[in-house]
């Protein structure tokens, strides 16, 4: 044998699978396809109750001090702080996540194709 693996003796079927009807990705679970469907149908949805910590869980939303006008949030709590990149993020998520707000759709045009090195630079 000397580390060699043995042939096996009958062919190995491979699993047997059903011709998908969509093209969502087969590793999607149950509830995942049903709420991909559900969405395509344009039906409403049902989130799940959410349990212990989670249930509770109020994320703080942080506002750059820089931000000349800054959104006003009534749902969820804010507090203004300078974030190394972006408008705003999640307090204690500033680094992995940020919102980049912009006035208009001329200014998201512009950021992205004349001054894009700019905009680079600021990420």
């Amino acid at each position: 044998m000397g580390g060699r693996c043995r042939q096996a003796k009958r062919p190995i079927k491979p699993p047997a699978t059903r011709p998908r009807s969509s093209n969502r990705p087969h590793g999607w679970s149950k509830a995942a396809h049903r709420w991909a469907s559900a969405v395509d149908k344009n039906e409403s949805l049902t989130l799940p109750v959410l349990r212990g910590d989670l249930a509770t869980f109020q994320p703080v939303i942080a506002v750059d001090s820089r931000e000349v006008r800054p959104l006003t949030f009534t749902r969820l709590k804010s507090r203004v702080v300078t974030l190394p990149t972006g408008d705003y993020s999640l307090l204690g998520c500033e680094r992995a996540a940020a919102v980049e707000k912009k006035g208009s759709l001329d200014e998201l045009i512009t950021c992205l194709t004349a001054e894009r090195d700019r905009f680079e630079r600021e990420l």
